[in-house]
């Protein structure tokens, strides 16, 4: 019975379909009428779930790659001699927005790799955040078929690691738990979703099972961010998470005038900009392993172990660690 009630609201609400949902991008954030809750209407469909190969020579026009598309495969000529990374955004993004595509330039101005982007963008559409999180476990499932994919053509699983932002953080960890062609070395989230996902269980979000190498970055866990360490290493960016360097309404209009997302998110937006600085400066951040801010404001921590904020953290690192950063980020 509840099953087929289930089925008749997905259909009256056109869920049951691929059709699009009509949408508008406002200030970089795109917003639906509704959003497709395909944790209660699956499966997700092909053209909600879309993927972008960017290398050094198409580090501006992707090659679109599908799963079980052998056309696409052959035309994008990928590489798996080098890395792959894949990027996940956050609520109301896509991968043409900010993080995605200067992540993007970064990775490939300082690394000869495979940058996959994934677009989930009609799926974490605006304005229903519920309806946005509650994909996350199928969106994540899907790019976990997609990974299997590229396994099966070739890349090897050792080379391959998983970025996310927002909502994209807390995807990643979904796909490294469910990548079934061999475990996932490396997971970087930039302070994933808090909202819904604070209090969940392991297997709903992102922990440090769902890779060997997990690295977090929290900057707003008192707001958008998760709250509570979820990974080998955990970086808490100064004891600020509601108001970050360079997030004053003032600062924002500055270098964003009218920008309201830039505004509400800034703080959150912290982290992946932190990461993207980090790539071209490695040692601009450094952290001390540390057990609480008030000890690290403290100095009681100042000759704990030392590593530097963003991608390159030695392996044998784990715990929390501490950094104060200004808004150099911003130059």
């Amino acid at each position: 019975m509840a099953t087929t009630l289930l089925s008749s609201i997905c259909l009256l609400v056109g869920a049951n379909n691929s059709a699009p949902v009509p949408g508008i991008t406002i200030q970089a954030s795109y917003f639906q009428l509704y959003t497709k809750d395909r944790s209660l209407c699956p499966p997700v469909r092909d053209n909600e779930v879309l993927f972008y190969l960017y290398t050094q020579a198409n580090a501006d026009n992707p090659k679109q790659l599908k799963i079980n598309d052998e056309g696409l495969f052959r035309s994008s000529k990928i590489d798996f001699n080098k890395p792959t990374k894949f990027f996940v955004h956050g609520f109301l993004e896509s991968y043409k927005s900010d993080d995605a595509q200067q992540t993007k330039k970064a990775y490939l101005d300082k690394e000869d790799c495979n940058m996959i982007l994934v677009d989930a963008k009609v799926l974490y559409a605006g304005i229903n955040y519920l309806a946005a999180a509650n994909n996350v476990q199928a969106v994540g499932k899907y790019v976990a078929t997609f990974v299997d994919y590229l396994v099966s053509k070739g890349m090897p699983i050792s080379s391959l690691e998983l970025i996310g932002m927002s909502l994209g953080g807390q995807t990643v960890g979904i796909i490294g738990a469910h990548v079934k062609s061999g475990r996932v070395p490396k997971i970087l989230a930039y302070d994933p979703a808090g909202p819904l996902f604070n209090g969940y269980p392991e297997d709903k979000r992102l922990d440090k099972s769902d890779a060997d190498f997990v690295i977090v970055i929290h900057t707003n866990w008192l707001q958008n961010g998760y709250f509570l360490p979820c990974g080998h290493v955990d970086f808490w960016i100064n004891d600020t998470p509601l108001r970050q360097p360079g997030c004053s309404i003032s600062q924002v209009t500055r270098r964003k005038p009218g920008n309201i997302p830039e505004i509400v998110f800034c703080s959150h937006f912290f982290s992946w900009r932190m990461g993207k600085y980090a790539l071209y400066h490695p040692t601009a951040f450094p952290a001390r392993k540390c057990d609480s801010f008030q000890s690290y404001n403290k100095g009681t921590c100042n000759e704990n172990d030392l590593q530097y904020v963003g991608d390159k953290v030695k392996a044998t690192a784990s715990g929390n660690y501490y950094a104060t950063v200004g808004n150099e980020i911003y130059s």
